[in-house]
């Protein structure tokens, strides 16, 4: 007989159960495993060949034992009964279910299929992967959003530029908004090499045209595409009108945003 019918039912089981199983993708391969293995669980043992079973005749000697080899062979596929074979006839009157044409032969799952295959776990990872980023990006979110903004300072284009502390106003700088005694100021970075660089300095707005110095009370940079960004902690020596609005261990965040500064709080 052809072994055409034994290789390629091996074959198609290699492509649904083997370690690169990938039949889950060829319904036409899927089809015909389901044809092939129907077919040859339909084939009959001939159990005359295996000898008398144990209890029968006691033990089978090794002369009448079946070979491994005989065990280990593939069935031969055939449209045709073996010869000699009968074909069992249903007992008169007897009532037997009419086969259903949908019912299909039992075959692997193929999403399990899809799964043990170089594609399905190319995909699970990649799903995976997708997932940690999604999760990620809503713990960020979470952080920000348990900080409040609570304002937003526009440039003040009518303020006095401090030159006793700045210097002569140089291109680029801008004074915003006060808030509550605080006025953020952006100025060029002078002082290191890196072009480019601006600082933002959060003073106190009644020492910006004083003798004293303007009371810086913190300071942020930019770095490289990050927009300049500073915070402060409220304490006692804050001025009077900003600690009547935020109480003391208020952390303040001040983020440079485009022409504005964005105002954030975190209350104890």
């Amino acid at each position: 007989m052809d072994d055409h019918p034994v290789d390629e039912l091996r074959m198609l089981r290699e492509r649904a159960y083997g370690p690169d199983a990938d039949i889950s993708l060829d319904p036409a391969a899927l089809a015909r495993l389901n044809e092939l293995e129907g077919r040859a669980a339909a084939v009959p043992v001939d159990e005359s060949a295996l000898g008398p079973g144990p209890g029968l005749a006691g033990q089978e000697s090794p002369a009448t034992q079946p070979s491994t080899e005989e065990f280990s062979a593939e069935p031969e596929l055939t449209d045709d009964p073996p010869a000699g074979a009968e074909t069992a006839s249903p007992a008169e009157g007897a009532d037997l279910p009419a086969p259903d044409p949908e019912v299909a032969p039992v075959a692997a799952s193929p999403f399990r299929a899809f799964l043990r295959s170089r594609m399905g776990r190319i995909t699970v990872a990649a799903l995976a992967l997708f997932l940690a980023a999604v999760v990620g990006a809503a713990l960020t979110m979470a952080t920000v959003d348990r900080h409040d903004r609570v304002a937003v300072l526009d440039a003040d284009p009518e303020a006095e530029w401090p030159e006793g502390f700045f210097g002569p106003e140089r291109g680029g700088a801008v004074i915003y908004d006060e808030l509550l005694g605080v006025t953020p100021i952006y100025v060029p970075d002078d002082w290191t090499d890196v072009e480019g660089t601006f600082c933002l300095y959060m003073t106190r707005t009644d020492r910006l045209q004083g003798t004293e110095g303007p009371g810086i009370l913190t300071a942020g940079c930019t770095a490289g595409d990050f927009d300049a960004t500073t915070a402060l902690l409220v304490n006692a020596d804050m001025p009077a009108e900003l600690l009547e609005r935020f109480p003391e261990g208020t952390a303040l965040q001040f983020v440079v945003d485009g022409s504005t500064v964005s105002v954030y709080a975190d209350t104890p």
